[in-house]
């Protein structure tokens, strides 16, 4: 009895082992045919969700997973193809706005310009006037006669110094301007056109208009580790929080691709800065070697001398 007891517990051993055995090669062939392959397209759609759009899963003839592979190819191949055909809109679509930016002289300010022009003709400052008369030449003539869509960024600041400098005539003594000088290694990368004379007229619209006396202007360069920083800051006194957090709000859904709100001033900027970096990123990967965060190239802060402050964020690698 107990010599036939042994040999049942062997084979209920061998039994165990066997079942054992037939276990780990269905987990093995159940991770096979099912958890692998979900875990190829759980990768596929990561890659889609970083922006990679040319993944592609290879097809295995006689997988139940075939079917699905193809689909997951053909339906990422199709949206690259709708993505490619959306940025190209927008890029046509940014140029457009480039064009009704440029046409869109402020009236206000060429009729402040010409009757400063003719008081300074008047009181026979006739040296400041020729000088008046030249930056007025330079400024319209870079506006106007210039049909380049992007231009080397020392034109671009040199452009908007001018624009400071007859802001700085008209209005005397009742507003500072301080101005940093933009490093001479950043003179010759290419940015699009117009992306900080149209800052510093809001500044001066809407920070600085009422200012009787005592008004600030301050445009500082930082040349840092992961970009240049153009910050222009003003120390207008009538900018609420609110007001604050809805232009930081409406920069936010501009850079993350918010195409449906009026495309105007700064968010203009914006939209185009995000459309130009991405067509360098796209081009030639390594001219933008550190992305700006989120793509917020425009950022609103409150600055510290009380009203707003722009940064305007050029990311590194552009050298």
């Amino acid at each position: 009895m107990f010599r036939d007891s042994r040999a049942y517990q062997i084979l209920y051993l061998y039994f165990g082992m066997i079942v054992l055995a037939a276990c780990c090669l269905f987990l093995l062939g159940s991770y096979s045919l099912i958890n692998k392959p979900i875990q190829m397209l759980v990768g596929g759609f990561q890659h889609i969700n970083r922006q990679d759009y040319s993944i592609r899963i290879p097809s295995r003839r006689g997988s139940d997973f075939d079917y699905l592979y193809q689909e997951f190819n053909q339906m990422v191949g199709e949206l690259e193809i709708l993505i490619e055909k959306n940025y190209q809109q927008q890029l046509l679509l940014s140029k457009a706005e480039l064009r009704q930016l440029q046409a869109q002289i402020n009236p206000h300010f060429l009729y402040n310009s010409f009757f400063l022009l003719r008081r300074m003709i008047h009181d026979e400052l006739y040296e400041e006037a020729g000088e008046m008369a030249d930056t007025l030449g330079l400024y319209y003539q870079y506006i106007t006669r210039n049909s380049q869509d992007y231009m080397p960024l020392g034109k671009e600041y040199h452009h908007a110094m001018l624009y400071c400098e007859i802001q700085r005539l008209r209005f005397g003594d009742r507003i500072l301007i301080e101005t940093d000088p933009l490093p001479e290694k950043y003179h010759r990368i290419l940015v699009p056109k117009l992306i900080i004379q149209p800052i510093l007229e809001n500044a001066f619209n809407y920070g600085l208009r009422d200012k009787v006396e005592g008004g600030l202007l301050r445009v500082k360069v930082e040349d840092g580790a992961s970009g240049l920083t153009i910050s222009i800051e003003e120390n207008g006194e009538d900018l609420s929080e609110d007001q604050l957090s809805r232009i930081q709000n409406k920069l936010k859904e501009t850079a993350g691709g918010n195409v449906l709100q009026e495309m105007t001033g700064m968010l203009n900027i914006q939209r185009r800065l995000c459309i130009y970096f991405r067509e360098q990123e796209k081009e030639n990967p390594a001219a933008v070697r550190e992305k700006v965060a989120g793509e917020e190239y425009l950022r609103a802060e409150r600055s510290e001398l009380g009203g707003l402050c722009i940064r305007l964020c050029l990311p590194g690698g552009l050298l």
